[in-house]
């Protein structure tokens, strides 16, 4: 007569986690390849904003074009920076476009400019001190 075979209740469990692993692993490894907002994507031919500001407060950058409102960053009290403007807001080539500077820590003053703009063309903004 051959040896019974016994099977202990540890290894059920330990037999149905093994089972769970494998897909909860590729779920979490589907998760971690979706593009993040920060990542690189290639939407054609873009343009570039570059804004001196001269006001007392820090400013947020915003460009509004083709139906979208896009926040571009923060430009610190005295600073410079360039921005890269989406390509997205080129499909078609040249297109109007509104840029808005809000002020940061203060109250709400927005200042607009609207110009039209061409992939490839660098546009210059001056925030000046309206304090």
């Amino acid at each position: 007569m051959a040896p019974a075979h016994t099977v202990s209740s540890d290894a059920v469990p330990r037999l149905s986690m093994k089972r769970l692993a494998l897909p909860a692993l590729l779920l979490l490894l589907a998760g971690c390849a979706t593009t993040g907002p920060d990542a690189e994507i290639d939407e054609g031919p873009t343009a570039s904003l570059e804004v001196r500001n001269r006001n007392w407060l820090a400013m947020e950058v915003f460009v509004t074009g083709q139906g979208q409102r896009i926040r571009l960053g923060r430009l610190s009290a005295g600073r410079e920076r360039t921005f890269t403007l989406p390509g997205r807001l080129f499909v078609g080539g040249p297109t109007d476009l509104l840029f808005e500077m809000e002020t940061i820590g203060s109250e709400a003053e927005v200042l607009r400019q609207r110009e039209s703009v061409a992939p490839g063309d660098l546009v210059q903004l001056v925030i000046p001190n309206t304090r």
